[in-house]
């Protein structure tokens, strides 16, 4: 037999375990010894004797309790989660920037700390090179010469080496160029000697003017004189960094014969570029004047 300690309702099933009136777990009745569950029994019929009144106690906390049911909000939806890309975007060329300057700031270090080679003196046989036609060639010493140099490409992304400069060369190449412009003027070959210049000359405190006027200035010299003849010494050739312009200084003596003679010595200066693989002079003046007779 079994009670419930909170209605005093007492069963006789003994298998039931929880009481039928508020829920709560059944015990043994006190002083009875559990009996044997019996199978394929009849149905256990309540009984509602009580031997004593019960007086119900006021139920404070029932045993029937339910959790509240959850109520689902159809309009919510789940935050969407953020993307890692951009971060990841931003991280990638943040890096890439730093490599890019970290090798930027590499070749800069390199190049700075590049020494150019000394030009050394080519001495020409006495073989006069050019000579100096324009009487104001003594005035143009003070005006300096403007050499355009031409930028090597560089890429902070594509750092390519630069085509090392053969300096001899280039000082044996304007050399040649300076022999055979004097040669044409001891021969009195105009035409030869006009070859000798780019389109546009820097000519003495001229700046940037035609070939045909150098040409008008040389003339007079051609017609005045019969005999042109020149020594060119202490030649110094000095090469830029692209190779492609080049500055010649020298000491320039002549003798120049027919029906009245001229002679004298300067330091002048010729200056070079290369136009389609062949030295062109772009600038001349004189540096100083040694003597003029």
């Amino acid at each position: 037999m079994k009670h419930c300690p909170t209605c005093y309702t007492q069963y006789t099933d003994d298998t039931l375990r929880f009481c039928l009136q508020d829920g709560t777990p059944l015990q043994p009745a006190l002083g009875e010894p559990a009996p044997t569950v019996a199978y394929h029994e009849q149905e256990t019929v309540v009984s509602n004797r009580r031997s004593d009144p019960i007086i119900t106690p006021p139920v404070t906390n029932p045993t029937n309790w339910q959790p509240a049911p959850i109520s689902s909000n159809a309009n919510y939806q789940t935050p969407e989660k953020r993307s890692g890309v951009p971060v990841a975007v931003f991280a990638t060329a943040f890096i890439l920037l730093l490599f890019f300057g970290a090798a930027g700031a590499g070749l800069w270090l390199y190049y700075k700390g590049v020494t150019r080679d000394p030009n050394a003196n080519l001495l020409l046989a006495k073989k006069s090179p050019d000579p100096d036609f324009s009487k104001t060639a003594s005035n143009s010493a003070s005006n300096p010469t403007k050499t355009t140099a031409t930028p090597s490409a560089t890429t902070a992304a594509n750092a390519a080496t630069p085509t090392p400069v053969d300096a001899e060369q280039v000082k044996r190449d304007v050399a040649a160029r300076v022999d055979s412009w004097k040669a044409a003027a001891e021969s009195h070959d105009l035409d030869g000697y006009m070859s000798n210049y780019a389109e546009t000359v820097d000519y003495y405190t001229k700046s940037r003017i035609s070939r045909g006027s150098v040409r008008s200035d040389k003339q007079r010299a051609f017609d005045a004189y019969s005999s042109l003849r020149y020594t060119i010494s202490n030649l110094s050739v000095t090469p830029d960094a692209s190779g492609n312009n080049a500055t010649a200084v020298f000491d320039k003596e002549w003798y120049f014969s027919g029906a009245k003679t001229s002679a004298g010595k300067v330091r002048s200066e010729l200056r070079l570029t290369k136009v389609g693989g062949k030295w062109l002079i772009a600038g001349e003046k004189d540096l100083k004047l040694y003597y003029k007779e």
